[in-house]
């Protein structure tokens, strides 16, 4: 077949030159053939002039492997829209059911002719026409001026252009492989020879306020609205202001080519009918895609129905059978409250057959929130949680703070439309079905799919090594590095190569790390990077498309290949280097973190933000679900810019999802502290209750909370209420001490002078209940610095803190013992705290249980203890002490880790000693739970670190 556009491209000279014509002889012309045809002809021609009345005449650009229009951009990142029509080949017999498949490739150029980017995107169309008569087609979607050449109909791609210096430009070609689509509907079956196609190209533009009229404006709105609404699972109403506003203030503007017509591009006219085609089949909604080894996860609020629709997109041959299974479990009330949760209904499991047409199963939601895993061992296919009846997933309206709807969930662009393989005359979009047999539900009962999207780092033996500054402040924290390794394609070991080098760029250190994944991940996907930003909501900035963020999807598209599990390694780097260089001897994806400095007061209440806030479980913590407070963030290399553009960034959609993980310390006690043997260096400290404890710790008051009363300042004490212990009053010289002996403490108890005369380093004086209950205080003193503690708390809001014993650990060992009950789990909490200020280096801890050897009974246990093993310890938390031996407040730095001694040691004492290896010398708090038919004093731990 040889195509009409063969000589497409060399009419110009020849058309141009007609141009010229003299009018009177154009017109005598007419009037000879006017009089020369018959009737036929004349309804011919009024058929042809009824098509064309009512379809648009544009002007396209012809495209060609070897010619193409340019477009000069004007600066900065741009999103263009091509709309392209292939030249089919002349003398074919129209087939509805036809495909058409073409490619077009886009190169940016600098405005020196520098190659700045470079994409190859390819499409597949059709050829509508309908109403066929003796004097034509009553429709086409798309025609040439004179009927010349067939056209096909309009398929649009969008290009989105990195950023770019003014005066820049974009040229298009087609790419070779176009023909017509084979039955298979994949592979071009009939190539074609020559190929031609006709291009027009938009840009988007914001609309701004002035010199635009109302009547653009409000157009603009409407289409805005309609774009969105073919574009979202979400309707108008649940879009957040800024998507509206987004929405409602682009507009897209035709590009011209730039050159000399007829020498540098070429213009064609083409007619695109105005009215819409006769109407296919409704798209279906999105679906999940799942096949083996690649499941889902959706969360619901109930009470409602959830109904699991399935539909098979491949089978295997194998007696085992093709089903989709459907795991329910419920993660607790939503929201959660302050009793606690009731008992968790049991897991079900169901099973739903995979079959080439629809299958339905309703599933009952009790009241909370409730997530189904949806999963298969044969066979793939599509599948769609419908709620109804009450059931439905959590909206940004139901967050009452700002940084609750900054959180939540934005919409989701979808891609330029794809086609199904093994569907033939459909045009389809994401995840769309060929036919249907029944309506799809609608939009807004679909459930999504929480996803936290990571950017991560392909490397690799024949990747270039991935580089990343370390500058900043010398302290630990910029130097602490977590590496997040997945293999890729397969479960294999990953060994990265280190090079730390410093400001001269010497290599200072080397180190080599290795990463062991176990298996492949169920609920993590990485997808080609190709357009991946462009998608993203609110990813057309250059820099802000690259934070991790937060987003829903209801067609979750399968992973081309697999990817492990992440293995976390840690590593400090030397305090001179200032850059770090990394490569890995195999196909791996990886994450580099560093950590900030802990804040200098706790943030009390979860860590998640909304709604993830509003499930409370002790034994389960959510994965990958944002914090409030993430002091783990990504480092971004010094070429990320060209790994980018070489596909080398790859985005990895995380499942958000809750796991099992063992209890960590609560306040909830009661404890037993715990003090090592022998002559072991003590300190006794005073360690401030946050702020946001506040009122927390004044509901559990124990004997080891005070208040510190302020100098000079009215503290008013309630003891009307139920404190069994008598109220005190302490005084403590701090600093020398003797300094302040003979001195007087000016008091006003009540109104009441009452001097106290400094006698010793400390005393404590009884205060009595006074008619009322109600105590008020005031005291002063001087010259010498004294600390007054009332072991009560105060109506006036005197700071509160809670009494510690630490203990030193340098050079020496330090040992505890701990007592097991048989069967049981002993967990031994120990707090560490950096009293010199912040450590430069890590300190590592040796553990030792029974000095290597602990005494095991003969039944295998579930929970095993090792006899030996090593922590690296950084800071992660801060707090401020008051010390008997400072005049003033003194912060510390903090962390906390747990010990536990399984349940396959014998019953009875067993001894944990602690040796520092490395770093700053520490001091350690230890303590246990106690059992509960003992009323053991309470030793509260404070921490609500994440």
């Amino acid at each position: 077949m040889q195509p009409a556009s063969d000589t497409l491209w060399r009419r110009g000279a020849t058309l141009g030159s007609r141009r010229f014509a003299l009018p009177t002889l154009v017109a005598i012309l007419a009037a000879v053939l006017l009089a020369t045809r018959g009737p036929a002809a004349v309804e011919d021609e009024a058929a042809d002039d009824m098509l064309t009345a009512t379809s648009e005449r544009m002007i396209a650009y012809v495209l060609t492997p070897e010619h193409g229009p340019r477009f000069r951009l004007p600066g900065g990142p741009e999103l263009l829209r091509v709309s392209a029509h292939l030249v089919l080949p002349s003398g074919q017999t129209y087939v509805a059911t036809r495909r058409y498949a073409f490619g077009i490739e886009a190169t940016l150029r600098a405005p020196d002719g520098e190659v700045l980017w470079r994409r190859h995107l390819s499409d597949r169309t059709d050829q509508t026409k309908a109403g066929y008569s003796e004097g034509g087609w009553i429709y086409e979607a798309a025609f040439a001026a004179d009927h010349r050449y067939e056209l096909s109909d309009s398929a649009g791609l969008e290009l989105a252009l990195p950023s770019c210096p003014p005066g820049s430009t974009i040229e298009l070609r087609l790419a070779d492989e176009t023909g017509i689509l084979g039955p298979d509907g994949n592979k071009i079956a009939v190539p074609f020879n020559n190929p031609s196609a006709l291009v027009r190209v938009h840009r988007r533009v914001d609309l701004g306020l002035a010199g635009e009229s109302l009547r653009r404006s409000a157009t603009q709105a409407a289409l805005g609205k309609a774009r969105l609404a073919a574009s979202t699972f979400l309707p108008w109403h649940a879009l957040r202001e800024a998507h509206r506003a987004h929405a409602e203030a682009e507009a897209w503007e035709r590009m011209p080519a730039e050159g000399r017509a007829g020498v540098d591009y070429r213009g064609e006219s083409v007619y695109v009918a105005a009215g819409p085609p006769p109407a296919p089949p409704p798209p279906e909604a999105p679906a999940l895609a799942i096949a083996p080894g690649q499941s889902a996860l959706v969360h619901l609020l109930g009470p409602g129905i959830a109904t699991v629709r399935t539909r098979g997109t491949a089978t295997v041959s194998t007696d085992m059978p093709q089903e989709i299974a459907v795991r329910t479990r419920w993660l607790g009330p939503f929201p959660a409250g302050a009793e606690p949760p009731p008992p968790a209904p049991p897991v079900s499991l169901l099973s739903i057959p995979i079959t080439d047409a629809w299958q339905e199963q309703a599933i009952p939601l009790t009241a909370g929130w409730t997530t189904l895993e949806l999963s298969t061992a044969v066979g793939a296919a599509d599948v769609q949680v419908v709620a109804t009846d009450g059931a439905r997933h959590p909206t940004a309206d139901e967050a009452g703070f700002e940084t609750a709807r900054e959180s939540t969930f934005a919409a989701l662009r979808l891609p330029a439309e794809t086609e199904r393989s093994g569907c033939a005359g459909a045009r389809l979009t994401h995840r769309a079905a060929c036919t249907l047999t029944t309506p799809p539900p609608p939009p807004s009962a679909l459930i999504p799919v929480d996803l936290r999207t990571l950017p991560l780092y392909r490397i690799g033996p024949d990747i270039a090594p991935l580089a990343f500054n370390l500058t900043g402040p010398k302290d630990i924290y910029t130097r602490t590095l977590r590496f997040d390794v997945r293999s890729f394609g397969a479960v294999t070991p990953v060994r990265l190569g280190l090079e730390f080098l410093d400001a001269r760029g010497q290599v200072i250190a080397v180190e080599e790390l290795m990463a062991e994944p176990l298996n492949l991940s169920q609920f993590e996907r990485v997808r080609p990077p190709s357009a991946f930003f462009a998608e993203s909501a609110g990813g057309g900035d250059e820099e802000d498309s690259q934070v991790p963020s937060l987003l829903p999807a209801l067609g979750l598209a399968l992973a081309e290949r697999p990817v492990s599990e992440p293995v976390a390694l840690r590593l400090i780097a030397p305090p001179e280097a200032v850059r770090l260089q990394i490569v890995g001897d195999a196909t791996a994806l990886l994450d580099v973190r560093t950590v900030l400095p802990p804040p200098a007061d706790e943030v009390g209440g979860s860590p998640w933000v909304w709604p993830y806030d509003q499930v409370v479980i002790d034994d389960e913590r959510w994965r990958y679900a944002p914090r409030r407070r993430d002091r783990w963030f990504p480092l971004r290399a010094e070429d990320h810019a060209l790994r980018r553009a070489a596909g080398q960034v790859m985005p990895l959609h995380a499942q958000i999802r809750r796991e099992y993980e063992p209890p960590r310390p609560t306040t909830e006690g009661p404890w037993i502290t715990t003090k090592p043997r022998g002559g072991v260096q003590r300190l006794d400290i005073l360690e401030l209750v946050p702020p946001s404890r506040r009122a927390e710790v004044i509901a559990s008051w124990g004997p080891g909370d005070v208040s510190v009363l302020r100098p000079n300042t009215l503290e008013r004490i309630d003891l009307r209420h139920g404190y069994s212990r008598p109220t005190r009053m302490r005084y403590h010289a701090i600093g020398g001490g003797v300094r302040a002996l003979g001195q007087n403490i000016d008091m006003q108890i009540n109104d009441t002078d009452s001097d106290w005369l400094i006698t010793a380093r400390a005393e404590t004086r009884r205060l009595k209940r006074p008619k009322g209950g109600l105590l008020s205080l005031i005291w002063s003193s001087g010259p010498e610095s004294v600390r007054i503690i009332v072991n009560r708390p105060t109506l006036s809001g005197a700071p509160i803190y809670t009494a510690r014993q630490i203990y030193r650990l340098a050079d020496n060992s330090m040992t505890v013992d701990v007592p097991k009950r048989a069967g049981a789990v002993e967990a031994l909490h120990v707090v560490v705290y950096w009293l010199e200020g912040a450590p430069t280096t890590a300190t590592s801890l040796k553990i030792a249980i029974d000095g290597g050897t602990p005494r095991r009974h003969s039944a295998r246990g579930v929970n095993i203890s090792q006899a030996e093993h090593s922590v690296v310890l950084i800071p992660d938390s801060s707090a401020e002490l008051l010390r008997t031996d400072r005049d003033t407040p003194v912060r510390a730095q903090r962390t906390t880790f747990t010990l536990r001694l399984g349940d396959d040691l014998a019953p009875g004492r067993h001894s944990v000693t602690f040796h520092r290896e490395s770093g700053s010398p520490v001091w350690l708090r230890l303590f246990r739970e106690a059992p509960k038919s003992h009323g053991a004093g309470p030793d509260l731990e404070i921490s609500h670190d994440d």
